[in-house]
């Protein structure tokens, strides 16, 4: 029944509905990605190609006389349903399906309700029974909305209210019941008895819409560029739309069989039969959610239930055309006017008080944008506020990160090791950056760092930055140009390999950080930095520097107790004790260094005492503890 409808509502007849049901929905299930995917015509399609066969009207009515208009546009309509097609076969190729799911839901959100809203005053006119030519435009009809009270009919009213009740209350009765079949078959029955003054659906021949000669030779006159564009641009409007409507109605029955579709073989698969099903007369389509649910609930898991479908539409074609011409089109228009109701997202609007603010300014601007006609605009429009949105966003998030300081439980243990700690805080800030540098990274960041006062280290955490971008490495190249101008040194810690490729590509690296300033871990970072204060504050090279803490985990890197100046002392004995004073390590001459193990064993976290004998003879002894992290 709603291929019909949406066949009548584009004027190009009810065959053309079954036609594209019948070709589209047999090469898709064939060839596309989703075994449970029924296509027909739908919703969200529908509105568009109507958009666009008012356009491409109007492109034709300045080129010939009133009554050549429809014919002269219909190779052209019928070019653009073509292109459609190979545009989304294109997005299969190119494996553009995955991406399509990264469309935010506030765009799709607005996109559906707006379609919605369309849908139903496009079948406002044939609800009351008013045939005045103003049934495709929505402005023209919201603005003569009087004129649908004064010329109204009263059996078409009534009609029509009463098939949208029964498709809307009937399934509340009992889950299952075929509720647009039974409303269409005894709205028909009842204008078939009384012999209501109605009109009725055109007859549905079983034949193929063909061209003429005429008006193929028509469709030169508008190959030139300044027309092709356009016909260009509908067709990629129609795409994007249908694959928009397809995809979701994917991730709707892969939610219902537990399965995974193949979102760019599902396009190419759609995209051929949306260009077959244009060579024979049909409207483009897509993937239809009531129809595909309604085969999933049925039982259908595989394409055989796709295939089955299409040939009950053969049938209904080839022998029931006649049945179908007493549906009386008010009918037809409550059926659809239903599938407006459905399509509009009330879940979303019931929540706007709870949604955030940007959220729902950008789906109210797509609706707007839809319901006046600029349908991909307003799509657009939406995702570009997204993508704006997000980026602010993900750099709130950087910089929120960042201006707490956090440094980790560890790393504050280690510090709280060194023999003057709030010195140490004082003179050297840790920033973990969390999230990407990139194009969004702002110049607030910087502000956040002069508000930290006066130090002279800074160590920068990259061990949370999955990536950056050059547009986000050259705000941070500013950084250490404005770091450097305060004197401040600038050590970097936990980069990946990718990123240190790029900041040595973009020569952050040597110019502004040296190579032997940037640390695998902040914790030797730190423990490095506090050896350099201490080995400041001492005189001579031959002052022993012993760490007061260090980080051994069993792999081999920096596992190591290193003591500065230890060969100065080749007569040395250290030997160092846990809590409990027994003895953990001993060594002469330091010639074997200290990795935090015993026995083989990796020693607990604690702290641990030693005592080093600088001459062997007991005379000069360094006694003092050493903490180990994990």
């Amino acid at each position: 029944p709603v291929s019909i409808a949406y066949g009548e509502a584009t004027e190009f007849g009810a065959v053309s509905g079954i036609i594209c049901a019948i070709i589209l929905g047999f090469i898709a299930v064939v060839l596309g990605g989703t075994k449970t995917q029924i296509s027909c015509p739908t919703g969200m399609v529908l509105v568009v190609i109507i958009l666009v066969m008012q356009r491409e009207l109007m492109m034709v009515k300045d080129l010939f006389p009133d009554d050549m208009i429809w014919n002269m546009a219909f190779p052209i309509i019928v070019l653009t349903f073509l292109l459609s097609g190979v545009f989304q076969m294109l997005f299969g190729f190119l494996k553009l399906g995955r991406h399509i799911q990264y469309i935010p839901f506030p765009v799709i959100s607005g996109f559906r309700t707006g379609v919605g809203v369309i849908i139903i005053i496009l079948q406002l006119n044939e609800l009351f029974g008013v045939y005045d030519g103003s049934a495709w435009d929505v402005q023209r009809t919201l603005t003569d909305f009087n004129v649908l009270f004064i010329n109204i009919k009263w059996i078409d009213l009534i009609l029509g209210v009463a098939t949208v009740s029964l498709i809307l209350f009937l399934p509340r009765l009992k889950r299952g019941i075929p509720a647009t079949m039974i409303a269409i078959s005894v709205a028909t029955l009842l204008s078939f008895i009384f012999k209501w003054d109605i009109q009725m659906v055109s007859p549905i021949v079983p034949k193929l819409t063909h061209i003429s000669q005429q008006e193929w030779s028509s469709l030169f006159k508008f190959l030139d560029w300044h027309f092709l564009k356009y016909i260009i641009f509908y067709g990629f409007t129609i795409a994007l739309v249908s694959s928009i409507n397809t995809l979701l109605s994917s991730v709707i029955a892969d939610n219902m069989t537990d399965t995974n579709h193949s979102p760019d073989r599902e396009l190419v698969g759609q995209g051929a039969g949306n260009f077959m099903a244009a060579m024979f007369g049909g409207i483009p389509g897509g993937g239809a959610t009531a129809c595909t649910v309604a085969n999933i609930k049925a039982g259908g898991r595989t394409q055989l239930s796709g295939v089955v479908n299409v040939i009950f539409l053969v049938s209904m074609f080839l022998f029931g055309g006649d049945l179908l011409a007493f549906i009386p089109k008010s009918v037809l228009a409550g059926v659809l006017i239903t599938v407006g109701i459905v399509i509009i997202d009330f879940k979303t609007l019931r929540q706007v008080h709870f949604i955030p603010k940007m959220d729902n300014f950008i789906m109210l601007t797509v609706v707007a944008f839809t319901l006046y006609n600029e349908l991909l605009i307003g799509v657009v429009v939406g995702l570009s506020f997204s993508c704006i949105h997000f980026m602010k966003k993900m750099a709130d998030v950087v910089e929120l990160d960042s201006s707490k300081a956090k440094v980790d439980r560890i790393v504050a243990e280690i510090i709280d090791t060194f023999k003057d700690p709030q010195n140490f805080r004082k003179n050297v800030i840790i920033k973990n950056i969390k999230g990407p540098i990139f194009f969004g990274f702002t110049s607030r960041f910087l502000h956040n760092i002069d508000s930290l006062g006066q130090f002279k280290v800074i160590v920068f955490n990259l061990g949370s930055v999955p990536y950056m971008d050059q547009s986000g490495m050259n705000m941070f190249e500013r950084i250490m140009i404005h770091l450097r101008k305060r004197s401040v040194n600038i050590c970097l810690a936990e980069v990946n390999s990718a990123n240190y490729q790029l900041l040595k590509s973009l020569g952050v690296i040597p110019n502004y950080i040296k190579e032997n300033d940037v640390f695998d871990s902040v914790e030797e970072c730190i423990m490095k930095l506090e050896q350099k204060i201490r080995q400041s504050e001492t005189s001579g090279d031959t002052k022993l520097y012993v760490p007061s803490s260090f980080t051994p985990n069993g792999d081999g890197i920096n596992d190591d107790w290193e003591i500065q100046n230890i060969e100065k002392y080749p007569n040395c004995r250290i030997e160092i004790v846990n809590h409990l004073n027994q003895e953990v390590f001993k060594s002469i001459a330091y010639n074997e260094k200290w990795n935090g193990q015993f026995n083989g064993r990796l020693l607990p976290s604690d702290y641990y005492f030693y005592s080093i004998d600088l001459y062997g003879d007991n005379k000069e002894i360094q006694k003092g503890k050493v903490y180990i992290f994990r």
